[in-house]
């Protein structure tokens, strides 16, 4: 009598019983609803109890081409609690696991390999089984590398799976790239640009710095109307008003040497002795800083 399926026990602690998925079927605590899944080129026997998660009659081998020197090879299971080697396994402690690999791939009965001491480097040892695989459960960390034989098909389909995740992997790898280059260059660029306008922006003002330009407008008053000192007009010194004045002796009409359109001129004597002419700009001229 098939024994009743158990709803309400948890996933974990369903796996801890003995050959609780059957015979080529492994327990996994991780997938979900449902804990027992076959292994790679087996199926449910009993499509009707899987369905409702009673996985006790286990897995068949799916129908398919030979596996017998026919192409066939092996899919890795890796973090599983290897299958029970109380019958049907054999045990080679002189052989390394690549030499397990062509001792059951030379073996048509062999249906599975694993390391018989995977926790030293690269693993001692050979593990073979020679029938049906059960009590085999998958871990996330511990547990070891199991390697089931497939025939050429399932491993085509597996080798192809592999290859669109690798291949979906590396898509994830050059978009990934592709947006971080993309950031970088739109920032190398906006930091050139922001550079160049710098360059451009003290160029200018180096180039169009606004010159101040003094002038100086006197009315007979004797105003002065905008006078600067400290600048120079190419190879001409500046003096200020009260200089002009000291040396013309207050723009003297003793002084006046005569009169032109700009307005009249004075001779003057600077305190270092040095005598000069002064041009004086009349309020009805109609001349200014141009023609000065």
């Amino acid at each position: 009598m098939k024994p009743d399926v158990d709803f309400f026990n948890d996933s974990e602690g369903k796996c801890d019983l003995y050959g609780h998925c059957g015979p080529n079927g492994y327990c996994n605590p991780y997938l979900g609803d449902f804990e027992c899944t076959c292994f790679s080129g087996s199926e449910p026997r009993s499509p009707e109890a899987w369905s409702v998660r009673d996985g006790t009659e286990g897995c068949v081998r799916k129908r398919s081409i030979s596996m017998c020197g026919n192409s066939e090879g092996f899919i890795k299971f890796p973090h599983v609690k290897v299958p029970d080697t109380s019958a049907d396994a054999l045990v080679d402690m002189s052989i390394g696991l690549k030499q397990c690999e062509e001792k059951c791939l030379s073996n048509c009965s062999c249906m599975a390999y694993a390391s018989a001491n995977s926790d030293t480097n690269g693993g001692v040892g050979c593990l073979t089984w020679h029938g049906d695989l059960l009590d085999a459960r998958a871990y996330t960390e511990t547990g070891q590398d199991l390697y089931i034989r497939v025939d050429k098909l399932e491993l085509a389909r597996y080798r192809k799976k592999g290859l669109l995740q690798k291949k979906g992997v590396l898509a994830v790898i050059i978009v990934s790239s592709g947006i971080v280059f993309f950031i970088l260059a739109a920032f190398l660029r906006c930091l050139v640009l922001r550079q160049r306008r710098e360059a451009i922006t003290r160029k200018n003002k180096n180039i169009f710095c606004p010159i101040r330009r003094s002038s100086m407008y006197f009315e007979d008053s004797l105003e002065e109307k905008e006078t600067d000192e400290n600048e120079r007009n190419g190879d001409l010194p500046f003096f200020d008003l009260s200089t002009i004045a000291a040396a013309t002796n207050d723009f003297s009409s003793a002084n006046k040497l005569g009169q032109g359109g700009f307005g009249p001129v004075y001779k003057g004597v600077l305190l270092n002795g040095k005598e000069i002419a002064v041009k004086r700009l009349s309020k009805h001229s109609g001349q200014g800083v141009e023609e000065f």
